[in-house]
């Protein structure tokens, strides 16, 4: 959640350091999704990176409830929070037609 008078990118920064423990050095912003809840409008800005294969093996779950690697192939059989299968689903068609930097 974003903070008073924090950015959406230090939100970020923040947040992947809280729930994974990995310093975050660069990022994209992909899309914001909103929907309507029992609590009115949420909006859901979605951010793209990377990460070495050395922070995958030191990586710390810290107040999510599960984490784990899976193929694009997998996507269809999962339960992704909030439906975020969808978004997904938009960004490797973004990948696969270009519309992605690549060094984020």
């Amino acid at each position: 959640m974003v903070e008073t008078g924090e950015s959406l990118g230090q939100t970020l920064i923040r947040e992947v350091k809280e729930e994974l423990g990995l310093d975050l050095q660069r990022f994209c912003p992909f899309e914001t999704v909103t929907e309507e809840t029992s609590d009115g409008s949420v909006a859901r800005h979605i951010f793209y990176g990377s990460i070495s294969e050395e922070s995958k093996r030191h990586l710390i779950l810290g107040e999510g409830s599960e984490l784990r690697f899976f193929s694009s192939l997998e996507i269809p059989s999962l339960k992704i929070a909030f439906g975020l299968e969808k978004v997904l689903e938009r960004f490797l068609r973004a990948v696969a037609a270009g519309q992605v930097k690549q060094n984020c």
